[in-house]
């Protein structure tokens, strides 16, 4: 009642605050369509794995309804359905990574549990998550010169407000991986544990370069294609966050005379955990993240300290990546690189890939990257190698 309430205020003073001397009529506007078809090609050699499909795909489909008010406010709808077929050992990211059952045996403090940071876990058994689908996003917003505020199924405010590296291709990255392009990459510097659970969220208007935003999700309970916050694998234990609290913090400015644009990242969340197992307890997380432009060169980086819902220094995730990409004709070339650590499966990696794409049209882009990519845990490795390709059509 208390959040029905907040919304009936923010529309009451978005409303009066706007409507002086004007009347607020509002104007209807045609229903937008979106559409998208993601193909990754995938030829990586990994050893110590299990095998991985070849291929990666994602379709997805959107819908934006929006009211245009005289005094400037606007009110609307989002919705997006989104399907994958990825590595079989991972949703979303997170999942499942296999390694031998003797390691396991001999370090079983560190089996049968996930993290909440990335949503991985470590275990001998085999695993097909198969085909899975989510709605990503289903939301109203209202926005003003006030600010917007929004209530349903999309990302929190951390997720939008951060700062990042670019990247040579949209999906198949190594780091933060939207579709998965090796099955072992433990690097994930986006500071998202919801995905995209139900919440609530406000994000100010920018003033002077800054703007700020804050988010509520009382259960990170779905499933989304890009992290999946609580993916099943049987005897894994989940951290089963609520009550989650996002914050953010975002500057960008253009130095016109110089060409040179500059934004920067700061971002936190604080919740807690319903799981019955006992290790579990609240969760915090602060991330942060440049990104320079100059030109046609582009320079990013960002960073996550998260302690896993666990009250010690032996159990937190940190991850970074850092990106340099420059454009050469409508052909943009680049590198990443991504590193990251999690005490609490005792496991690292780090990943490296080389590539480039281009926009075909405004329908179509593709792009190729070599990958390299590494992933311990105690005396085992799972090191990759290969090409990655990448395929986006679009409909808007």
């Amino acid at each position: 009642m208390k959040y029905q309430n907040l919304i009936s205020g923010f529309f009451v003073v978005a409303t009066g605050a706007g409507s002086v001397g004007q009347s607020a009529q509002a104007q209807d506007n045609p229903i937008e369509f979106n559409a998208e078809a993601v193909f990754l090609g995938r030829l990586i050699d990994e050893n110590n794995s299990s095998e991985s499909q070849p291929f990666a795909t994602q379709f997805g489909v959107g819908i934006e309804k929006k009211h245009y008010f005289d005094n400037g406010m606007s009110l609307g709808f989002v919705g997006e359905i989104r399907g994958q077929i990825d590595n079989e050992t991972r949703q979303g990211f997170a999942g499942h990574l296999q390694f031998d059952s003797n390691e396991l045996a001999e370090n079983s403090d560190f089996t049968g549990i996930r993290a909440p940071s990335t949503g991985l876990s470590v275990s001998s058994n085999e695993v097909d998550y198969g085909p899975y689908g989510s709605l990503e996003q289903a939301f109203l917003y209202l926005k003003s010169g006030w600010g917007e505020l929004s209530v349903g199924r999309d990302i929190g405010a951390a997720a939008r407000l951060d700062a990042r590296p670019p990247r040579v291709m949209q999906f198949g990255s190594p780091n933060s991986s939207r579709l998965n392009a090796t099955s072992s990459s433990i690097v994930r510097s986006r500071n998202d544990v919801t995905g995209p659970s139900t919440k609530i969220t406000y994000m100010s208007p920018r003033l002077l370069g800054f703007r700020a935003g804050a988010s509520y999700t009382p259960k990170a309970n779905a499933k989304g294609v890009d992290f999946s916050s609580s993916v099943n694998t049987a005897g894994v234990k989940n951290a089963n966050l609520e009550d989650v609290y996002e914050a953010g913090l975002s500057f960008s400015h253009l130095f016109r005379d110089q060409d040179f644009r500059i934004r920067l990242g700061l971002t936190g969340i604080n919740a807690t955990s319903s799981s019955a197992n006992s290790r579990f307890g609240d969760y915090a997380a602060i991330g942060g993240g440049a990104e320079f432009e100059k030109g046609d060169w582009k320079l990013g980086g960002r960073y996550i300290d998260a302690d896993n819902a666990i009250e010690s220094e032996n159990a937190n995730y940190r991850a970074w990546e850092i990106g340099l990409t420059r454009e050469i004709n409508d052909w943009v070339v680049g590198a990443e690189f991504g590193s990251a650590k999690d005490k609490l499966l005792d496991i690292s990696g780090e990943n490296f890939s080389l590539g480039v794409s281009k926009p075909l049209n405004k329908f179509v882009d593709i792009g190729v990257s070599y990958i390299s990519s590494k992933t311990e845990f105690f005396n085992q490795e799972i090191e990759g190698n290969g090409a990655v390709f990448e395929l986006i059509v679009r409909y808007e």
